[in-house]
């Protein structure tokens, strides 16, 4: 069942191979480097968002409106 498929990934590279190798190569690897940056990026910052989020919801939940001002000026 985890088998690789390399009759699929031959056919991919036939496709890519000429892309990677031409002389446009490096503005494919800056757009996927800047790809990968952005990913994490937005990966972080939903992280973020989930920890703040969190604050919020449990100073409702336990009726604390002094730790829901305060997280909300910390935002």
């Amino acid at each position: 069942m985890n088998r690789v498929d390399w009759q699929l990934w031959r056919k991919f590279w036939a496709i890519a191979r000429p892309y990677w190798l031409s002389t446009e190569r490096r503005g494919a690897l800056t757009l996927l480097i800047l790809l990968i940056v952005l990913s994490i990026s937005v990966s972080g910052l939903n992280i973020t968002i989930s920890y703040v989020g969190r604050l919020f919801q449990n100073a409702l939940v336990e009726k604390k409106p002094d730790d829901y001002n305060k997280s909300l000026a910390t935002v």
